[in-house]
């Protein structure tokens, strides 16, 4: 046992269990330990029965700190220091050190060590005046943390955070150069769909069982997410100064959380809503990934033949 602690995270130590403390006097017992695993990552107070029901329907990744938390904490400030004229060293700098200090109270779970090295790699970029790739930030994250501890190449979080953002990077625009594109509610169940195809063999391999309604669950989730996520914080700054204030938009949280839940139990009282299909094979998982790496390869192909062909096009429209 030290007899001192480091000081800046005692700070942050205390400073969450502030927030804790005023979470469960805004929300209520139940609901405020799903508010305290989606902003404070802290699960301790998560009841079974609901844990249960985030997870056996497929959206247990709301209560996980990711990258829709450090884009709305991190992103949030940089661009507004941005628009009120701020330098991008300035606007980097907070924003950079707004996420550290969010992913240091947090825990820095996994996914948000992955996610706080892809916001400062964006802040770079634009620093440097250079343009962002999501997959080389994404490589480039997993190197770090697997650097720091090589086995979390076997663990769960860290398989299923990288397999979802390869979803979105690799076969995403793969799916997607299949249809025309322009319907936003097609092109987010496609994107829902990418995230569910890349890591369903991880979810055979880790949990034994699919929740097969989980791609059309998630369009209705994901996008009331963001203004969760906001009204919470607002919610416990506003809190510091008067809980009847912030009675308002801890309101709407409550409405959103009362939506997942609902959802969620409506969901798993579908037929066959959790398919039990136990562990597959390594050989099956390969042959699985295999023939998603032909046909990302297969479309790629296609893409750029596309693309030539359409720059020969424009060429002969110029010369006649």
């Amino acid at each position: 046992v030290k007899s001192g602690s480091f000081w800046p995270g005692e700070l942050l130590r205390r400073f969450r269990e502030q927030l804790a403390f005023r979470c469960g006097k805004l929300f209520g017992e139940e609901q405020s330990g799903v508010l305290k695993a989606m902003l404070l990552g802290d699960k301790t107070e998560l009841g079974e029965d609901m844990k249960n029901i985030y997870q056996k329907s497929g959206m247990s990744h709301l209560l996980a700190i990711s990258g829709l938390h450090i884009s709305i904490v991190g992103t949030s400030l940089y661009r507004f220091l941005r628009k009120r004229g701020c330098s991008y060293q300035v606007s980097g700098a907070a924003g950079v050190l707004l996420v550290l200090l969010y992913g240091g109270m947090t825990g820095m779970s996994i996914s948000t060590i992955r996610a706080a090295a892809m916001f400062v790699l964006a802040v770079l970029a634009d620093l440097l005046g250079r343009s962002y790739d999501m997959l080389s930030a994404l490589a480039l994250a997993a190197l770090l943390i697997l650097v720091k501890q090589p086995l979390y190449v076997k663990n769960a979080a860290f398989l299923l955070s990288f397999g979802a953002l390869l979803g979105v990077g690799l076969l995403y625009p793969a799916v997607l150069s299949l249809f025309q594109s322009g319907r936003k509610l097609r092109d987010a169940f496609l994107l829902c769909l990418s995230i569910q195809l890349l890591t369903l063999p991880l979810i055979e391999w880790f949990y034994f069982e699919l929740p097969l309604y989980s791609v059309f669950l998630n369009l209705l989730v994901i996008p009331l997410m963001g203004a969760l996520m906001l009204c919470g914080i607002v919610a416990l700054g506003i809190s510091f100064f008067s809980f009847g204030i912030a009675a308002l938009p801890a309101f709407i949280c409550k409405v959103i959380l009362s939506i997942y839940e609902g959802l969620g139990r409506g969901t798993l009282s579908l037929p066959k809503s959790v398919f039990v299909c136990g562990r597959p094979e390594l050989y099956q998982i390969f042959l699985y990934y295999g023939g998603i790496c032909c046909f990302i390869f297969w479309r790629s192909k296609v893409r750029d033949r596309e693309k030539w062909y359409s720059c020969l096009r424009t060429a002969r429209g110029e010369e006649e």
